[in-house]
């Protein structure tokens, strides 16, 4: 999708440690994999919002510290999930495939 913005409530984890590199880490609150298929560090979704309305629609979860959470009034459908996340976002372009 367009990317996460995992500094959103729903997916925030004040734990050091974020990773953008395609590893998995299961001890993450929200996202225990960010993959970033195009642009490492690309922000698109904090600009235009669909990768994270997607996957909070499914999996967010609310915790304003992010450590403690609490019920949301947007709570994902499963709000016990957690999220591996392929970034295809490229700039303002969404769901871009780069050539091989």
């Amino acid at each position: 999708d367009s990317g996460l913005d995992t500094n959103n409530c729903y997916f925030w984890d004040a734990s050091a440690g974020e990773k953008r590199d395609g590893s998995i880490d299961m001890t993450r609150r929200k996202v225990v994999q960010y993959i970033p298929h195009w642009v490492a560090g690309d922000n698109t979704d904090v600009e235009n919002g669909h990768g994270t309305h997607v996957a909070g629609t499914i999996a967010g979860r609310r915790a304003v510290n992010g450590y403690v959470e609490s019920n949301g009034m947007a709570d994902g459908v499963a709000p016990g999930a957690k999220i591996a996340f392929f970034d295809m976002g490229n700039g303002s372009r969404c769901c871009t495939f780069r050539s091989a």
